[in-house]
């Protein structure tokens, strides 16, 4: 995952599954979800919620969600892109990449782009997922 000031479309290192840990000793977390109907569908928010409040701590998570079906569909959204730059986030978790399940086409992927940028700019950790992979499927290679 690229870091606060470096060119996130260039970046080809591994991606980081979990934001640092330091994140999450956080008394106050904050984390918006961007992303279609597999995050959705599944209510990844209110799991991710669910697993940081078992800690057994003293914490409060806020955690919020915004359907995209695709991330490049959402970029004009000016109320989206200024709640980005706010910093009310800690963690922004961006997904729903336009790919080509055959491999075969590629898709502009300058919108998540874009949304990483304005979320690193308001001051939260973003991971940047362009699809949930397929059980069985090793797509590490397609979608870094």
């Amino acid at each position: 995952m690229a870091q606060a000031g470096e060119d996130l479309a260039s970046s080809r290192r591994p991606m980081a599954m979990l934001a640092p840990a330091a994140l999450f000793a956080l008394s106050n977390l904050n984390i918006l979800f961007v992303g279609n109907s597999l995050t959705a569908g599944n209510d990844l928010p209110g799991m991710v919620k669910a697993l940081l409040q078992s800690q057994g701590r003293d914490r409060q998570v806020s955690v919020q969600y915004h359907p995209a079906a695709h991330l490049n569909d959402v970029t004009a959204n000016r109320n989206l892109v200024a709640q980005l730059t706010r910093g009310t986030w800690n963690v922004v978790v961006l997904q729903g990449a336009s790919v080509s399940m055959s491999h075969k086409y590629t898709y502009p992927q300058d919108g998540g782009i874009a949304l990483a940028k304005a979320a690193i700019r308001g001051g939260a950790k973003c991971l940047l997922y362009s699809e949930w992979s397929r059980r069985g499927e090793n797509e590490t290679e397609y979608t870094e």
